[in-house]
């Protein structure tokens, strides 16, 4: 039996229906050492499509499109029961109902179909990825452990600079309390070990008395621990007396609340640092790797609406997510032997997209002169005929962002007279957080959140970016209109998105975000398809594309890459442009500036 199905998956001129395909597949590729090579149809990933906000277990989805009554509790009373005849129904039903759903959703499938090909097609890559895994270099890997756990041992005793001296006072009566209880001790006992020189009612408020010090003593921490909810938040909402966040009306010390309070409290700042490096720690430097060493990933291609793909560790419980990894862990990722990694990023993808749907003057007229997209908007932001590109290269050399005083030395030096600049970036980085934010229509109060704003200068900002590219104001009133009325969203790839929410701002939001990211989610998956033999898929990160190549790769070869990457848009000819960055590991990826240099990085 085992033989006659690995024939049959391993021929490519065979059809196989299946409810989440990635997991089966990489699963029996594992397990029985062999290439699946069947044509899949996957019901959880054509439902995705179709239905995005709606759950897309099998038990769901055959609730919603077949007449079958719930059987999904068969497999767990089989295996207690140990009835054969109900496991082989149960295992019939699912298989029936997964081909009955399938000829559902084909029939609903039309608009959707170009999508759900392409990404079918890029099932035998991901699955490849996962098997061949990402070279990790122990030692460096170790280093960067030594360092994260020194950092952490830094940033913990800043923070006991901070609080312990609060602490110690609010502990010191309940200490004192507990010291005087403990040295009379002896002498309030007899030898049978009763308490008898004091009437009834004074030795029941002495305990009385020490219950509550011991009580006090457990809620109030010799050590504040950031990685606690329960002692960041007494410290902030009971000790400092600051009115509480809450999420679905509780208390909350979560990400968005210690942003906000970090814009008063230093040590939310370093609490903010500490949970960052604990949680690098324990997802990328502590976690445990499959016996060879290597770092493997399962991809989930159908993750998002846009069709940006995700990851995560594997299904047997090593490695983890590739997407977004941090600068601090990027050096211990490697190239295998004999090869080379190279990183092709599309440059300022959001932006450009929202410059063509909103055919704001500004931003067409930037394109068409190839101007840099910061340096424009910090010119329309802060003032015309500025050093701004000298200022934000000053500011990165001096590691001077936050730095206020530092940043106005510069300036100074600079003889710069910016208006209402920012107080604690360079004037391009600020216009550069801007312009990756606020096409997408982030509030004032976001936009101050995410970047520990005040809100004064976050409004400044936000007021004066949508006065400079008024054409945003238009492609807004448009999507929403469009949301409204046809209840769907088509992007510049294709891809459709079909709204089955009420109308409402954050449903707007994404839906602007849709419009951004999945032209560039498309592109970088059509971009994979392209890797010719040899050239090994690593990661799919946003606006990028991470393969390694052999050592000595012709330059030309990458063309095809690119050129799959940078797809023309309207009668215009529309196409974004990409930067080529080259390495041994991703931490020392160096930017090719030409073709000769490109070849060179490339040997």
């Amino acid at each position: 039996m085992k033989r006659a199905l690995v024939d049959y998956l391993s021929n490519p001129d065979n059809r196989v229906i299946i409810h989440n395909g990635m997991f089966d597949s990489i699963q029996l590729e594992r397990a029985w050492k062999f290439t699946w090579r069947a044509q899949i149809e996957d019901t959880m990933l054509l439902f995705r499509l179709i239905y995005p906000e709606l759950e897309a277990r099998l038990s769901n989805v055959a609730s919603l499109l077949t007449w079958e009554p719930f059987w999904k509790m068969d497999s767990k009373l089989a295996s207690a029961t140990g009835d054969l005849q109900l496991a082989l129904s149960y295992g019939a039903k699912d298989a029936s109902v997964t081909f009955e759903c399938y000829l559902r959703l084909m029939e609903r499938a039309g608009p959707f179909l170009p999508s759900y090909r392409s990404t079918l097609a890029l099932y035998s890559k991901l699955r490849e990825s996962t098997h061949r895994g990402f070279c990790i270099d122990p030692g460096v890997r170790n280093d960067l452990d030594k360092a994260a756990q020194g950092k952490l041992d830094e940033l913990e005793a800043q923070l006991d600079e901070l609080t312990q001296a609060k602490l110690a006072c609010l502990r010191a009566p309940q200490e004192a309390v507990l010291k005087v209880y403990q040295e009379n001790l002896a002498a309030l006992k007899e030898k049978d070990g009763k308490l008898w020189k004091y009437p009834i009612e004074n030795r029941r408020a002495g305990s009385k008395l020490v219950t509550q010090a011991k009580k006090a003593l457990a809620g109030a921490p010799a050590k504040l621990n950031a990685n606690s909810p329960i002692h960041v938040a007494w410290w902030f909402y009971r000790v400092l007396r600051v009115p509480p966040y809450k999420k679905d009306g509780k208390e909350t010390v979560g990400a968005n609340a210690l942003r906000r309070l970090a814009t008063r409290f230093p040590e939310a700042r370093l609490i903010e640092e500490i949970r960052h490096l604990s949680k690098l720690r324990s997802n990328y430097l502590q976690n445990p790797l499959d016996p060879d060493g290597r770092w493997r990933a399962c991809w989930k291609p159908a993750g998002t609406t846009t069709g940006r793909l995700s990851s995560e560790a594997t299904y047997w419980e090593t490695g983890g997510p590739l997407q977004n990894l941090a600068a601090h862990v990027r050096p211990m990722f490697r190239s295998d032997k004999g090869k080379k990694i190279v990183s092709i990023d599309l440059q300022g993808a959001e932006w450009w997209i929202a410059t063509f749907l909103s055919r704001d003057a500004k931003r067409l007229a930037a394109y068409t002169r190839g101007l840099d997209p910061h340096l424009l908007t910090a010119e329309l932001l802060f003032g015309p005929n500025e050093p701004y590109a000298l200022e934000d290269k000053r500011v990165k050399e001096a590691n001077a962002e936050g730095n206020q005083e530092e940043i106005k030395a510069i300036r100074a030096t600079l003889r710069m007279n910016p208006r209402n600049p920012p107080a604690s970036w360079s004037c391009r980085q600020a216009a550069k957080k801007a312009n990756h934010a606020l096409d997408r229509m982030e509030g004032i109060d976001g936009f101050a959140l995410v970047n520990y704003l005040p809100r004064a200068e976050a409004k400044r900002i936000y007021d004066a970016y949508l006065e400079a590219y008024p054409g945003i104001k238009e492609w807004w009133a448009e999507t929403a209109y469009r949301i409204k009325h046809s209840h769907s969203l088509t992007a510049l790839s294709g891809r459709r998105w079909n709204i089955l929410q009420a109308y409402s701002g954050s449903l707007l939001r994404d839906g602007l975000a849709f419009l951004l990211q999945a032209p560039v989610a498309d592109a970088v998956s059509k971009a994979i398809l392209t890797l010719p033999e040899g050239f090994d898929f690593l990661i799919h990160e946003h606006d990028k594309l991470v393969f390694q190549v052999p050592v000595g790769t012709p330059a030309l070869l990458l063309l095809p890459i690119i050129e799959a990457m940078t797809p023309s848009y309207g009668p215009e000819g529309f196409r974004l442009k990409v930067d080529v960055s080259i390495g041994d590991s991703l931490g020392s990826l160096a930017k090719a500036k030409n073709e000769d240099e490109l070849g060179r990085l490339l040997n």
